[in-house]
């Protein structure tokens, strides 16, 4: 008889009959427990599994695993007991023994369909995809029916590359059972795994008219469209999609995030409200509004918008340095650098915390602070090439120079590939009056970027003060120009062509030049000088009065100015 018939039949005889309570006398004292005279072992079985389900019930799972133990002692050729032992050790993490005990049950009984159905999904869930259509076709052959069997089987066919016996199976299954939509979502999972985009996209679509208010279909085709970026159809099916499902978080966080990375950021915004409007605790939706306000220079608002966030979710860090953030942009330097002091150092951004807080304290006129905290981070062995590109320019504004090129060095140590780093260390070079370190460093930082505009301007100018190598000078000045166009690279190229007897060449660079650096007393010293060349004395008078404005000490213009009116 199968052994959970048995149970049915057997239970309320057993409870009638061989439960031992102990009796109580007349005068209050207890005789000895009733000892239990059953012999039969399937009713051992019976009373021992009872007393499992029991101690399952009290999630008393050590006495329940003893109980187990007792009735397949009593009964070692149930498999019904077998399955139970699988079950229990699936609900202590032990797959390899629920594995087993599972497998002894198949033995006993290889029609079993509840163990077979275990041991396809359990080998389905670790991967092990040949043993999972094993069990799982047995499971499909005794029940047509058991639908998730025949899912399992048709994605472990598809893992084992068997991908039109996948699509087969679940394509006659959706024939039998038009409204067997989990075998149409799989059907169109499995085309998109193996990159056939157009039947993945029907199978989606045939889906979604199937079952207008199914969500998972619209989050899974726009994510599809959105891996095609074919965003318009996206959000267009998202919003289709919100038609049919209006209170979808996962559909409105689909279409605020295309917003986003279209840059709509009121619609996104809209969206969002939307999402804190159904739930006021929904954490990442109100931090993706204080980011839209951030992006938006609306401050004041990020900042409230963080600290109501803050206030119910008190160790979200993210949070909290973003709070930093609005702050430091609203100028609150001394509320900033409270707010990013409290990021723990265990926290993944401590070191970008630290960062700000080194710039707070620079902009508070506290430039030990700042060195201190930089230091700090890296000796605890966090650092970014600006972070290092920073420290050293506020021992560059102390006129440590040594430390400044100490700093870039540990930084070129861990970022060689730096181009920025080596260009600031040919730059702290040439203040500390070491021009061909300089100029050394300048070219390490081609090496890295031969498109480093500024490193090609520094060389090219370098050049034209010496009057060396002017043909180079210009290629280099020329190329930095193409890549941008700034004042004080238009300077160098007419200094470059003052340098090569090309006046008429320098005057038209340097003019457009002092147009983009009017207060810049070298430019416009250049410029006179080039007026003077070509001889228009008047402009250049002009020019040189200008540089006198601007630095009334100037004795070398001021000589130049009566050589001029001479």
């Amino acid at each position: 008889m199968n052994l959970r018939i048995y149970l049915v039949l057997s239970l309320p005889f057993w409870l009638a009959g061989c439960v031992s309570t102990p009796a109580i006398h007349h005068d209050g004292f207890q005789e000895a427990p009733y000892v239990s005279q059953i012999t039969d072992n399937k009713t051992k079985a019976l009373h021992y599994f009872s007393l499992y389900r029991l101690a399952v019930g009290d999630r008393d799972m050590k006495r329940a695993q003893e109980m187990l133990r007792s009735a397949l002692e009593a009964d070692p050729d149930s498999s019904f007991l077998k399955y139970a032992q699988a079950q229990l050790a699936i609900h202590q993490s032990d797959d390899e023994g629920a594995l087993r005990a599972a497998e002894d049950a198949v033995i006993l009984d290889p029609e079993y369909i509840d163990a077979l159905l275990f041991l396809g999904s359990l080998h389905f869930a670790k991967g092990n995809n040949r043993q999972a259509v094993e069990y799982l076709e047995r499971v499909v052959a005794l029940d047509p029916e058991e639908e998730n069997a025949l899912l399992e089987l048709a994605v472990s066919h598809a893992r084992l590359g068997d991908t039109e016996k996948a699509i087969d199976l679940l394509t006659q299954a959706i024939e039998d059972k038009p409204d067997f939509y989990a075998a149409q979502l799989t059907k169109a999972r499995i085309y998109r795994e193996i990159g056939l985009t157009v039947p993945a996209v029907e199978t989606y679509r045939e889906l979604i008219r199937n079952r207008p208010d199914l969500e998972t279909a619209y989050v899974e085709l726009g994510s599809l469209y959105e891996e095609k970026a074919e965003r318009a159809k996206a959000l267009q099916l998202y919003r289709q999609g919100m038609a049919e499902v209006p209170d979808s978080f996962a559909l409105l966080n689909r279409l605020a995030r295309l917003y986003i990375l279209d840059n709509r950021l009121d619609d996104a915004l809209s969206e969002l409200r939307r999402i804190v409007t159904l739930n006021p605790g929904e954490a990442e939706a109100w931090q993706k509004i204080g980011l839209i306000y951030l992006e938006q220079e609306r401050f004041a608002e990020a900042v409230a918008v963080f600290r109501s966030l803050l206030k119910n979710n008190p160790y979200l860090e993210q949070a909290r340095f973003y709070l930093g953030s609005a702050l430091e942009r609203l100028e609150d330097w001394p509320l900033a650098l409270e707010v990013f002091s409290l990021i723990p150092a265990e926290s993944e951004l401590h070191a970008d915390a630290r960062y700000h807080m080194s710039y707070l304290h620079f902009r508070l006129g506290q430039t030990e602070k700042a060195i201190a905290v930089l230091e700090d981070v890296f000796s605890r062995g966090s650092g970014r090439a600006d972070a290092y590109a920073f420290l050293a320019s506020l021992y560059e504004g102390e006129k440590r120079y040594d430390e400044a090129l100490s700093t870039l060095q540990s930084g070129l140590t861990l970022f060689p590939e730096s181009s920025s780093l080596h260009y600031q260390r040919g730059l702290v070079y040439e203040k500390a009056g070491q021009r061909q370190m300089a100029l050394g460093a300048m070219r390490l930082a081609l090496e890295v970027d031969s498109d480093h505009a500024e490193a090609l301007n520094f060389i090219a100018y370098h050049y034209a003060e010496t009057g060396e190598n002017l043909d180079e000078a210009l290629t280099m000045v020329q190329r930095a120009l193409s890549i941008k166009e700034e004042g004080h690279i238009l300077d160098t190229l007419g200094w470059v062509y003052f340098r090569m007897g090309r006046f008429g060449e320098a005057v038209t660079a340097l003019e457009k030049a002092a147009a983009l650096l009017p207060q810049d007393p070298v430019v416009l010293q250049h410029l006179a000088e080039a007026y003077a060349a070509v001889g228009d004395i008047g402009k250049a008078r002009q020019a040189y009065e200008g540089v006198l404005r601007i630095d009334p000490d100037a004795s070398e213009v001021l000589e130049k100015l009566r050589g001029l009116q001479q």
